[in-house]
């Protein structure tokens, strides 16, 4: 057989298209907050970490097991971290094409593939060391072990299920939602797939009782106790009755605008029109044919409807009880979404229309991604971090705004230069008299504009003690340089 003829030619094509996508300007970014996070606790020794981790509790830990071997392996850095997440979203979309495959023709499960690389949240997470790369991965693997022990009924296949799904438990909590789409599955299709009660009861037995050590670390008592838990009562973490819309518009690649943006009106109408609608023919079709005895692909599209609803129905149904929810925390639905929208695309005839429309559909993608590579959407330390570089000197302090704590990102964009003195609210207070120049450095995370007006009234007391030798504005920081009046005319 020919090279151009063998099956894997195509998706090793878009694989390598998804790496060029996620690896292009992976530094473009300045490291955001979680960033910083996850890169400074996969330093700390094991048991310090894990403490670090159980007061955190927002994920489980084996995305920051994993990381810290990485970086064992590679060295520390931003970089090295980053490109973790991008080889863990890259490896998603052959196996993404592989599991596809059971239930799909070549076609679908080719253009699934192409959508999950051209995927602006895919490529967005690939970018961060944080475990919404690895969930993807180990779900679709999860996914497809799973499928395999129900169609061979093997033990070894069921083994790889149950240490994928542990895996995935461990990296993320809706990686349960996972296991549940599946078991469902195995439900609706148990006269069609039969598998020994045991396997079942071992295999549940196995996954609470590795579990339970995390369960029990003291996570439940960190989240009783936390504020983070219902903060979906404010805006931005809060669910609304649009929210199942504007979650499959970010699957659609809906964010031209800016990764922090509301996504504009047109979007909806535009992805509805090349992914949601061919979707929606796909399932409507495919119920026609079941209802008259043809249930060709019928499986693959429950299996994959289960798949993308469980995480997205269920991380909404928590937002409603004040949960945080985020897009992020859903993302790997994505995946299963775009097999679904593939197998709509197959119903579209005839072929050449189709190709057409699968080429819209990309082109519309890539447009989106000028928001990735374009648009910064995370406080830029880096360019911060430059200016005081090139122009300190000594004897300066250094001062962060307006809460006079030393913000993680900064701690590694330095990745281990030398830091400036940094002062407190009450060396600051009592008048620095040991710092020659102090630069102040404003920032304000996210969407608290508290934090900037906060800001704005401590600089302007600065102005009333001090000269102002320069400033600068970076997105979402603020550097000035102040020094005695006597001494500005030395700068």
């Amino acid at each position: 057989m020919r090279f151009v003829e063998r099956e894997w030619v195509e998706p090793a094509v878009a694989t390598l298209v998804g790496l060029f996508l996620r690896i292009a300007l992976i530094n473009h970014e300045s490291v955001g907050h979680d960033e910083a996070f996850s890169i400074t606790v996969s330093r700390f020794p094991a048991r310090e970490m894990m403490q670090a981790l159980i007061r955190d509790f927002v994920h489980p830990p084996l995305h920051y097991i994993v990381l810290r071997g990485w970086f064992g392996l590679v060295g520390w850095g931003i970089f090295q971290a980053r490109l973790l997440s991008v080889l863990l979203s890259v490896l998603a979309i052959p196996v993404l094409y592989v599991f596809g495959r059971l239930f799909f023709s070549r076609g679908t499960a080719l253009i699934a593939s192409l959508f999950l690389a051209f995927s602006q949240l895919s490529i967005m997470f690939s970018a961060e060391p944080r475990p919404y790369a690895q969930v993807l991965l180990l779900s679709l693997f999860s996914a497809y072990c799973f499928v395999v022990a129900l169609q061979t009924r093997l033990l070894g296949w069921w083994c790889g299920f149950v240490g994928a799904a542990l895996a995935t438990v461990y990296t993320h909590y809706f990686g349960f939602l996972v296991i549940l789409a599946l078991l469902l599955f195995a439900f609706l299709y148990r006269r069609h797939y039969s598998i020994p009660w045991k396997w079942y009861a071992a295999g549940g037995f196995t996954i609470l009782l590795v579990y339970a050590p995390w369960l029990v670390s003291g996570i439940v008592r960190e989240a009783a106790h936390s504020g983070r838990t219902f903060s979906g009562v404010r805006s931005y973490w809060a669910v609304h009755w649009t929210t199942f819309f504007s979650t499959v518009n970010a699957f659609n690649n809906g964010k031209p605008a800016g990764l922090l943006n509301s996504a504009p009106p047109w979007t909806f109408l535009v992805g509805g029109l090349l992914f949601a609608a061919p979707m929606c023919v796909g399932l409507l079709k495919m119920w026609n044919r079941r209802n008259s005895g043809n249930s060709s692909n019928a499986e693959g599209v429950v299996m994959a409807l289960l798949l993308f609803l469980a995480p997205v129905m269920a991380a909404i149904g928590l937002g409603i009880l004040h949960v945080q929810y985020n897009v992020r925390y859903v993302s790997f639905a994505a995946a299963p979404y775009y097999l679904l929208v593939a197998q709509g695309f197959s119903e579209l005839r005839p072929g050449r229309f189709r190709s057409v429309v699968v080429a819209v559909a990309l082109l519309y993608s890539a447009y989106s991604l000028r928001a990735n590579f374009l648009m910064r959407w995370k406080e830029d330390f880096k360019g911060a971090y430059e200016l005081v570089s090139a122009k300190k000197r000594s004897g300066d302090c250094q001062v962060f705004l307006p809460y006079f704590f030393v913000p993680a990102e900064w701690t590694v964009t330095l990745a281990g230069d030398p830091s400036l003195p940094s002062l407190t609210q009450s060396s600051l207070a009592q008048g620095a008299k040991q710092c020659e120049r102090i630069w102040a450095i404003s920032f304000a995370p996210g969407e608290n504009t508290g934090w900037e007006t906060r800001s704005q009234a401590l600089r302007e007391e600065f102005s009333q003690r001090h000269t102002r030798l320069l400033g600068a504005r970076f997105f979402g920081v603020q550097v000035d340089l102040y020094a005695p009046a006597t001494q500005a005319s030395s700068f």
